[in-house]
């Protein structure tokens, strides 16, 4: 948010802003320097952009760590659907925590099933 709009914002909604507000997973290095590749086109780009730079695409987003997914390392919440970077949702799980989009307990990794089926881009 720019700063010059953090005095208009009703204190009511500032909170709920602040804690949805995108961050790199903890203790991370800087992860706009880490290159993944584009889900669609495999163009390396920096992990916590949402459009790819090359074909344009807008890109899922993890519900974990904010990045953008990673094709050959991807899941989706069994209760909310929601897609997330397998490893990082495993880490969720193995602490105990709940899915951060619907607040539900996850049973076990191994009902983070490795996500198989094509992402489609969608049509603008």
């Amino acid at each position: 948010m720019k700063p010059e709009y953090r005095d208009q914002l009703d204190a009511k909604y500032k909170k709920k802003i602040e804690s949805t507000v995108r961050r790199p997973p903890k203790g991370s290095t800087d992860a706009e320097d880490d290159l993944t590749p584009c889900p669609f086109c495999n163009t390396a780009i920096p992990s916590m952009l949402l459009v790819c730079v090359q074909c344009k695409q807008h890109l899922p987003m993890c519900i974990i760590t904010g990045m953008h997914v990673k094709k050959e390392d991807l899941t989706r919440c069994p209760s909310c659907l929601f897609m997330a970077i397998r490893s990082e949702f495993i880490k969720i799980v193995d602490s105990g925590e709940p899915c951060p989009m619907c607040n539900n307990k996850i049973a076990g990794e191994g009902a983070l099933v490795i996500w198989t089926e094509p992402i489609k881009p969608k049509s603008n």
